[in-house]
């Protein structure tokens, strides 16, 4: 998979994401984006680097990491537990990412 087609595909989860948090989706669709997500990274870490932009790059690992904590954190607040240590690696995240802008 291409870099290009991981950005489109990251887009349509954002989106369905954004939908799940409207009308609130059963968490098998949650369960199945979180799987999406992980076919992401593993198509991302197999993607040829060599010639790409490089804040492209980041800001695509950043969105798949994003995503997949986003998604964790649903998934547990549906099910009623807490959600704790995603909030504070999202956190953690963002202020890493402000740190490179």
């Amino acid at each position: 998979m291409q870099l290009q087609n991981i950005r489109e595909a990251i887009d349509c989860i954002e989106h369905d994401i954004f939908l799940h948090s409207l009308f609130s989706k059963k968490p098998n669709v949650l369960f199945d984006l979180l799987q999406q997500i992980s076919n992401l990274k593993e198509a991302f870490i197999r993607c040829r680097f060599i010639g790409e932009d490089v804040e492209l790059l980041e800001d695509t690992r950043f969105r798949l990491l994003e995503l997949g904590l986003n998604t964790e954190i649903l998934l547990r607040e549906l099910a009623g537990q807490n959600a704790r240590e995603q909030v504070r690696q999202l956190e953690e995240l963002n202020l890493t990412a402000s740190t490179h802008m």
